[in-house]
C-alpha cells in the first residue's frame, strides 16, 4: 500500500469544503474515480484515508512535527486520532521526500510530503540548517 502524508498550511484550496465542518475526512473516499472511468484507464484507485486542516500556532505545528518524528524514530509508525477514528501511517524503511515552498502574493505555502512503495530507490540528499 502506498500512502502519503503532508504537512502544509491551512488554505482556501478548491475542494477544502469536502472535508466537512470539522475539517477532517476519515471515510476512505475514493478520489478521481470519474477521471479514471472517463479515460478508460485501469489503475489503482487512490483512497484518502485522512484529510484534516486546522489553524495552529507555529509552536503547536512544531510540536506536531516533533511527535511524528519521535514516533517514526521509536516505532516506525504514527497514528492520527480524531474521536473514535484512527489511521495508522507505517512507512517502509525507504521514503521519497518531496519538499516545496511557494509564494503567491502574500500567501506562503510550505509542504513536506513523503511516500513509499516496496520498489522505492534512494536518490539525492537535501539538508536542513
Amino acid at each position: 500500500m502506498t500512502e502519503a502524508a503532508g504537512a502544509g498550511p491551512v488554505g482556501d484550496e478548491p475542494g477544502d469544503e469536502a472535508a466537512g465542518n470539522d475539517g477532517a475526512l476519515f471515510d476512505g473516499q475514493e478520489v478521481d474515480e470519474q477521471t479514471a472511468k472517463a479515460s478508460g484507464e485501469k489503475r489503482n484507485r487512490e483512497q484518502v484515508l485522512i484529510k484534516h486542516k486546522e489553524v495552529q500556532t507555529v509552536q503547536e505545528f512544531a510540536e506536531t512535527l516533533e511527535k511524528i518524528a519521535q514516533k517514526l524514530k521509536q516505532e516506525g509508525k504514527f497514528t492520527f486520532v480524531q474521536g473514535a477514528e484512527q489511521v495508522e501511517v507505517a512507512p517502509s524503511d525507504q521514503v521519497k521526500v518531496d519538499v516545496k515552498y511557494k509564494v503567491k502574493g502574500d500567501k506562503h505555502e510550505f509542504e513536506i510530503e513523503f511516500e513509499w512503495s516496496p520498489a522505492l530507490k534512494k536518490s539525492g540528499k537535501m539538508s536542513i540548517e
